[in-house]
């Protein structure tokens, strides 16, 4: 059996784990009966043929709308409905999604992504801070420790928001870890990494190139000045 089908078949086995746990641990929501659980975990291979794959690492999942609460409450509350609903209502048209994918294939990663991230519960309603840390320690050691021995070390830790670039850079020195903006945060540091036709900026795309050839694993923020020309 090759690799890809391996790791595809153990992420969906931690993935089933992730889906059932109720540890209800600190500052996270969970509420199975409203459809608010464990999720964001799942391997992107059809349509992405290329050699090297990445790792898209967010803190936790945003807050779920009332359409993914209704569909997983009708569909059971299992990996297999998050996988359907992702790959149905999500994929192509949430703008992480979009976003973060533009960002990938711009840096040449035309492998499978594993999309994932430190806190598999989102935040409760109003809440923005991130996780406590003992709750993403917990996280961490039940299901991202496990994901990312299974991925092969070329693959690039690509982490979304400062502070998932932080706790990545430490948690992974034998692997590549670049940091960029969060794609959905507000300050628009994240837009000016690509120009006015969607291409990514010279300063970027030399920056994670110098990052992704580099002999050793390396840790690199990737930002530009907003002002920077984008002709």
């Amino acid at each position: 059996m090759s690799a890809e089908p391996r790791l595809s078949q153990h992420i969906d086995l931690i993935g089933r784990r992730m889906a059932a746990c109720r540890l209800n641990c600190d500052g996270i929501a969970l509420d199975p009966a409203r459809g608010i659980l464990p999720r964001s975990l799942r391997l992107e291979h059809d349509r992405r043929t290329g050699a090297r794959g990445s790792v898209a690492l967010g803190i936790n999942p945003g807050q779920g709308d009332d359409e993914e609460q209704d569909f997983y409450l009708q569909h059971g509350g299992t990996y297999d409905a998050m996988l359907e609903f992702w790959d149905t209502r999500r994929r192509f048209s949430h703008p992480y999604m979009t976003k973060t994918r533009r960002l990938i294939d711009s840096m040449g990663l035309d492998g499978p992504i594993l999309w994932t991230e430190l806190v598999k519960c989102q935040n409760p309603l109003g809440v923005k801070r991130v996780p406590p840390l003992s709750t993403i320690r917990t996280c961490v050691h039940l299901y991202l420790m496990q994901e990312m021995t299974l991925v092969p070390t070329d693959w690039p830790v690509v982490a979304l928001g400062r502070e998932s670039f932080r706790l990545a850079a430490v948690m992974f020195p034998s692997r590549t870890v670049i940091g960029v903006p969060h794609p959905t945060g507000s300050y628009g540091h994240f837009p000016a990494l690509f120009d006015r036709h969607g291409a990514m900026k010279p300063l970027a795309e030399q920056m994670a190139a110098e990052a992704l050839s580099a002999p050793m694993p390396v840790a690199a923020w990737i930002a530009v000045p907003r002002h920077e020309s984008d002709a």
